[in-house]
């Protein structure tokens, strides 16, 4: 064996006579697995966008790789959230986008948060009096500090009655003698005397009465 083949040169084979050394030579073919040039190569890791391979031999003069050098899968993203925000009263929240720092994409997109209820409590309330008005109040939110539903007035309290004294026997509806008089209606006679002629006949009758002589 003079020269052996490689995976890209043919060998070469030499005979020689044993009587009279005489030679001759004879080529041989292309020994395409006999690789004699070949490096070693590293793995080289997938990425989210990227396969990776795993570690293989390569030849040199084939120009390929003879073992190993296997396709990977692709990695999984490294993802983080951004454009969160949380729900207030106000304004709707959002859940954030996964966002992949090793490609720069955004891989999927959040969804809204609905509005929270508002903190309320009660503010500028007050009762009714016999005097003034009350009222209810506003509701207010003491997180986005706004009102959110203002009060209804209260009406006055009534002042109750005040009650007729027994004791008085007077009757605020029977007119006095002098209203009688004015009025020119004698309590004595039952007649009707008007003017001042009238009042002058009134105090008569009640001379008359005075003595028991006209009831």
């Amino acid at each position: 064996m003079t020269k052996a083949a490689t995976c890209t040169a043919t060998g070469v084979k030499t005979y020689t006579c044993t009587v009279c050394n005489g030679t001759k030579t004879e080529t041989i073919s292309i020994a395409a697995n006999n690789h004699v040039n070949t490096k070693n190569v590293a793995a080289v890791a997938s990425t989210c966008t990227v396969k990776g391979y795993s570690a293989g031999v390569y030849c040199n003069d084939c120009k390929q790789y003879i073992s190993g050098h296997e396709a990977q899968p692709l990695a999984a993203h490294q993802t983080t959230t951004i454009n969160d925000r949380a729900a207030t009263c106000t304004q709707m929240g959002y859940t954030g986008d996964q966002y992949c720092t090793v490609c720069k994409q955004t891989i999927s997109y959040g969804t809204t948060i609905p509005l929270k209820n508002h903190t309320l409590v009660t503010k500028n309330a007050r009762e009714a009096t016999y005097d003034a008005e009350g009222y209810t109040g506003d509701q207010y939110c003491t997180s986005c500090n706004q009102i959110i539903a203002y009060g209804t007035a209260i009406p006055k309290l009534t002042k109750p009655e005040e009650p007729t004294n027994p004791t008085n026997p007077t009757n605020p509806t029977q007119p006095t003698t002098q209203q009688q008089q004015q009025s020119g209606n004698c309590k004595y006679c039952g007649g009707t005397h008007t003017g001042f002629p009238g009042v002058l006949i009134g105090f008569f009758h009640s001379i008359l009465a005075l003595f028991g002589l006209r009831k």
